[in-house]
């Protein structure tokens, strides 16, 4: 190559590489996420192939059962897309396939949106959610820059969510949600509040699984359930602690404390509570001492009105169910309970044997986690409320395990297929 020709070669390299860099960053998640407004009331942006091919599912065909204006799209036409709402006014940015790019602006149009080309990507807006000659290109592209080059965020995220409090069932705070697929079967989503530094994904690491269902967490976030797997997770824990007549509200009772683990292991359980430890030992003897007398009923007998003796069955008297306390716990006396109790200072715990009580306490952590297996979630009825929700059967809802952790105030979830 004569040293004419070089400056010209460079050139032709400089140029592919600025066209490659910018088709990167036209067609990534986090510059479609860096031009969504400012002030939404909410924002979701999702890489509908990746999110398919990850849940066997056409995902995005449900995005139309919380965003109806979704429905103006023809979403198997749709590579990716961004959606913002402020009021009533939205906001799309929509990565067609490339045989769809024309016909998708157009119906568009036709459907009463304002449109406009952004590189490969088409804006849509009705409503007049600002002004579309202020889009900042200058500002998204370092806004893409720290996302991704200056941080330890996933490179290639498949979804984005933001919502103000109250946009989302439950949610009472702000809160921001970033998924990224970890392998063929496996989604991490990031959770993120106004507290955390959303730059510190990495921070976070999943904890290992152990046992069918793990759960730790404050005590208020379980009176927050939705009823029904409220009243799931009490079916379950009643039927873990061996408790036929009584059937207390554990499940609401146990909220009360500051924090609550919940462990669950094939036959084997562990419930502990932190925070008024003496309270939750006394709550939790009455309980078995209400349900072993209801056991051994009584005859009483009472007057009639013509005089004659009626007889009828009443609980028998309150007994100890619990040996005395040894190394920090109470062994259930044999024929009366099957049910352990320990504690210590501000913690206490009941469980189906010690050796899963002591698994359980070496297992606490000041991190909040919540794992789940198919059989607890089919316990829990997680599985039909997914179904009922899709409307038909769904490989979406054929979940093979979820592991939630949080440390520092981020938090992930580990989603598997």
């Amino acid at each position: 190559m004569s040293p004419k020709n070089i400056p010209l070669f460079l050139i032709l390299i400089f140029l592919l590489v600025a066209i490659a860099t910018l088709f990167i960053v036209n067609t990534s998640l986090w510059f479609i996420w860096s031009l969504m407004p400012d002030g939404a009331d909410v924002e979701i942006v999702l890489d509908n192939n990746q999110i398919s091919s990850l849940t066997q599912t056409n995902i995005a065909s449900y995005a139309g059962k919380i965003i109806p204006s979704l429905n103006d799209l023809t979403l198997n036409d749709v590579a990716k897309l961004g959606y913002a709402r402020i009021d009533s006014k939205e906001q799309l940015f929509i990565l067609p396939h490339p045989l769809s790019q024309v016909t998708t602006q157009r119906k568009l149009e036709l459907l009463g949106w304002h449109t406009r080309r952004i590189g490969l990507l088409i804006e849509a807006s009705r409503g007049e959610v600002g002004n579309q000659s202020q889009l900042h290109l200058e500002q998204s592209i370092i806004t893409f820059m720290k996302n991704t080059l200056f941080s330890s965020n996933p490179l290639m995220p498949v979804f984005f969510i933001k919502a103000k409090p109250g946009v989302i069932p439950l949610i009472e705070t702000p809160i921001t949600l970033i998924g990224s697929a970890s392998s063929k079967n496996e989604l991490h989503v990031f959770l993120f509040t106004p507290d955390t530094n959303i730059a510190n994904t990495r921070n976070v690491e999943l904890k290992q699984q152990v046992g069918d269902l793990r759960v730790t967490i404050p005590g208020q976030y379980l009176s927050a359930l939705p009823p029904a797997i409220k009243d799931q997770f009490n079916q379950l824990l009643l039927k873990k602690m061996n408790l036929k007549y009584t059937k207390p509200d554990i499940a609401t009772y146990i909220s009360q404390f500051e924090s609550v683990d919940i462990f669950l292991n094939g036959g084997d359980y562990a419930i502990s509570a932190l925070g008024a430890a003496d309270s939750f030992s006394d709550t939790v003897v009455k309980w078995l001492q209400e349900e072993e007398r209801r056991t051994r009923p009584v005859k009483k007998a009472f007057l009639l009105p013509d005089g004659t003796l009626g007889y009828e069955k009443i609980p028998g008297e309150t007994q100890e169910v619990l040996n005395n306390w040894q190394n920090d716990c109470r062994s259930p006396i044999e024929g009366r309970s099957t049910t352990w109790l320990c504690a210590k200072q501000h913690w206490a715990a009941i469980g189906s044997n010690e050796t899963t009580i002591r698994l359980q306490q070496e297992m606490s952590t000041p991190d909040y986690i919540l794992s789940l297996l198919p059989q607890s979630m089919l316990d829990l009825g997680i599985n039909d409320m997914c179904q009922d929700y899709v409307g038909s059967p769904e490989t979406v809802c054929d979940i093979r395990q979820i592991v939630i952790t949080s440390k520092n105030n981020s938090t992930l979830v580990n989603i598997e297929w």
